[in-house]
């Protein structure tokens, strides 16, 4: 796999879901969260192999608690920095997992899960 998680996460990313309505909350997320990340097509083939080899991860809602819990999340910075420091501290206490033969933090790959759930316009 040519793209690490890393290397699509906590970048000045584009907006996937360009076209939905930005009153809902859920729809102001989904504008934040895909900022998140600077390619998403490989943020999804990322999220997409974890759950294959992980699938009691595939829950939308776990997986924004798991992440997310207490933040203000339609702010893309706060999202990006909440997924940095979960990136720092998977990599210290060494909760990380091999995928494709990347060493990779399950925040990391949590993260491209839940975009791989999220529905994209």
């Amino acid at each position: 796999m040519a793209a690490t998680a890393a290397a699509v996460l906590l970048g000045r990313g584009r907006a996937a879901f360009a076209g939905r309505n930005a009153e809902s909350g859920s729809d102001v997320f989904l504008q934040a969260y895909a900022a998140v990340f600077s390619d998403p097509r490989s943020a999804v083939a990322i999220g997409q192999r974890y759950l294959a080899l992980h699938p009691a991860e595939a829950d939308v809602e776990r997986l924004k608690a798991s992440l997310f819990d207490g933040l203000d999340v339609a702010r893309t910075a706060a999202l990006r920095a909440r997924l940095a420091e979960g990136r720092r501290r998977d990599f210290a206490s060494g909760r990380t997992v091999i995928v494709d033969g990347w060493i990779l933090a399950r925040t990391e790959l949590r993260a491209c899960a839940l975009l791989t759930l999220l529905p994209q316009a």
